[in-house]
């Protein structure tokens, strides 16, 4: 990361069509996309791009829900970012301390390490929208 300061980092935003509740489909649909455009310092996935934004995936959100640091998702993406050599952003359901599920997005550096996590503060409650009234 250290070569990076005072450099212009490149973004790439995947837009992967997901599949409600089918985590592997989900990932294996990123990396291909993440792979056909290579030489980005960081690729940023959708919220829920590993689950899918989608009601059934919220009423099988304790299947889906996954630790941020040891979870599928993680396990997945680690090798790819090494061998991208980029920070890759995901979307995933986080289980977290004490039984909560949140809406989180994990940022892996470009060894496959956690460097951030971000927990979705608040749930939409406007319009149709898969989260309201869930209960998370």
């Amino acid at each position: 990361m250290s070569q990076l300061i005072g450099s212009r980092l490149s973004f790439a935003g995947v837009q992967v069509k997901c599949t409600p509740c089918d985590r592997s489909a989900n990932l294996a649909a990123a990396a291909r996309l993440i792979q056909k455009k290579p030489g980005y310092d960081f690729y940023l996935l959708p919220e829920l791009s590993c689950p899918g934004y989608d009601t059934e995936a919220f009423t099988q959100r304790e299947e889906l829900a996954e630790d941020a640091e040891h979870g599928p998702s993680r396990l997945f993406f680690a090798p790819l970012a090494r061998k991208m050599k980029a920070f890759i952003a995901y979307g995933i359901m986080r289980r977290c301390t004490g039984g909560a599920i949140t809406i989180a997005h994990v940022v892996l550096d470009d060894a496959g390490s956690v460097v951030a996590v971000y927990d979705k503060m608040h749930l939409c409650n406007l319009g149709v929208c898969s989260e309201g009234g869930q209960g998370m």
